[in-house]
C-alpha cells in the first residue's frame, strides 16, 4: 500500500514551524521592535494551528454547499490541485487593492474593496459589508498610526481631503 502524504499538510506543518521560530527568535528583542512580529505571528500561528488540524481530521472540515458524498469528492479530497479561474480571482482581487491603495490612499481603498470583497465572494449583505469595512478599517488604523505611530499612506492622486485622500508623495524608484 502507497503512503499518500498531502501536500498542504507538509506545507502546513513546514509554515507553522516557521512562524513559532520567528515567534520564539522575537523574544530576544525589545518590546517596541517585537510588537509588530507578535501582532502578526500569534493570530498567524493560531490560524495554522487550525489548518493543521483540519488536515489531520478531515471529518472536522465543513464543506461548502453541503455534503459531498460521490465518488468524485473522494479524487477531490485527495487531490491537491485547484482550477486556476479562482486563483487568478483572487490574484485579481489583491493587486487591484494594492492599486487602489496606490492611487487612493489607505482609509480608502481598504474599506470600499472589503465591503465589495465581502459583498460579492462572502455573499454577506450590503450593510454588513460596509460596516464590516468601515469597521476594519478603523481598527486598523488607529492600530498603525496609534500603537506604531506609522503614518499611512494617503495616495498618489492630489490632495482631495487633508489625511484621508491623497496628497503622499510618491518616492523615486
Amino acid at each position: 500500500m502507497k503512503i499518500q502524504i498531502r501536500t498542504s499538510l507538509v506545507f502546513t506543518a513546514v509554515m507553522l514551524f516557521f512562524v513559532a521560530v520567528l515567534l520564539v527568535t522575537g523574544m530576544g528583542y525589545p518590546f517596541n521592535v517585537k510588537i509588530a512580529p507578535y501582532a502578526v505571528g500569534i493570530p498567524t500561528l493560531i490560524l495554522l494551528v487550525i489548518l493543521l488540524l483540519g488536515e489531520l481530521h478531515p471529518e472536522w472540515r465543513i464543506a461548502a454547499g453541503g455534503n459531498r458524498e460521490g465518488p468524485e469528492s473522494k479524487a477531490e479530497e485527495n487531490s491537491d490541485f485547484t482550477s486556476w479561474a479562482p486563483v487568478l480571482n483572487l490574484f485579481g482581487w489583491v493587486f487591484g487593492f494594492y492599486a487602489a491603495v496606490f492611487l487612493f490612499g489607505f482609509m480608502v481603498a481598504t474599506p470600499i474593496f472589503l465591503a465589495a470583497f465581502l459583498r460579492r465572494k462572502a455573499g454577506v449583505g450590503l450593510i454588513g459589508a460596509v460596516s464590516s469595512g468601515i469597521l476594519c478599517t478603523l481598527l486598523a488604523t488607529w492600530f498603525v498610526q496609534g500603537v506604531f505611530k506609522i503614518p499611512l499612506w494617503l495616495g498618489a492622486i492630489p490632495g482631495v481631503v487633508p489625511g484621508i485622500l491623497g496628497g503622499s508623495i510618491v518616492p523615486p524608484l
